[in-house]
């Protein structure tokens, strides 16, 4: 679960360079409560704007999810807003960032029917974990139900998570994509430690 996930991405970034590896203020605190750093390696925190700088940005359609096309990391500084403009688009991202909270990606639009900003990803974590995530979304989500939906996926062995952004403490309308990826991050991987606790 998360430590292992933390741990994983520490190892393969020391394997890249084994002399100082970035860490964001998260990862930091975790890794250090959890004694994942090795002895002798260099952590430099980084500065939050910068977390998804190398991120893959795919805009695409809504009905059909047919590609529209691959943003730079600019595009993040977006307000959300441009998804009330653009209905029709949503964005998908990828990012190595995701391996600690264990998504593949996540995809971020407006909801039609309600005008709330949604997201939408898998989450890694074993069935057994339902009762202890539906706990953290319903006491960590604020507002108007459907608060979020999840379902487990045999077939991929991960949890399909949709919540609604504006629900999320420190949502702010007048944001850009880089701070709702930033609160989108920080909330998963609370949830992530919250679930690990309760293993």
């Amino acid at each position: 679960m998360l430590k292992e996930q933390v741990k994983a991405y520490i190892k393969k970034a020391e394997e890249h360079n084994r002399e100082c590896i970035v860490l964001y203020e998260e990862e930091k605190r975790y890794a250090a409560e959890h004694g994942l750093i090795p002895e002798g390696l260099a952590v430099k925190e980084g500065k939050q704007d910068e977390r998804f700088a190398s991120a893959y940005l795919e805009r695409g359609d809504k009905e059909t999810e047919n590609f529209i096309s691959e943003e730079t990391s600019d595009f993040l500084n977006q307000p959300i807003s441009y998804f009330k403009e653009h209905k029709e688009e949503f964005l998908y991202a990828e990012s190595s960032w995701f391996d600690c909270i264990g998504i593949d990606g996540l995809s971020f639009e407006e909801d039609d029917v309600f005008k709330t900003y949604n997201v939408m990803t898998g989450l890694k974590l074993p069935k057994k974990c339902h009762s202890s995530i539906t706990q953290f979304l319903d006491s960590s989500l604020k507002g108007e139900i459907p608060l979020y939906s999840l379902m487990f996926s045999q077939n991929d062995g991960l949890w399909e998570l949709n919540f609604t952004l504006d629900y999320v403490d420190g949502f702010r309308e007048e944001m850009n994509i880089r701070e709702a990826f930033e609160l989108i991050y920080g909330f998963l991987f609370t949830l992530g430690k919250t679930v690990e606790g309760n293993q």
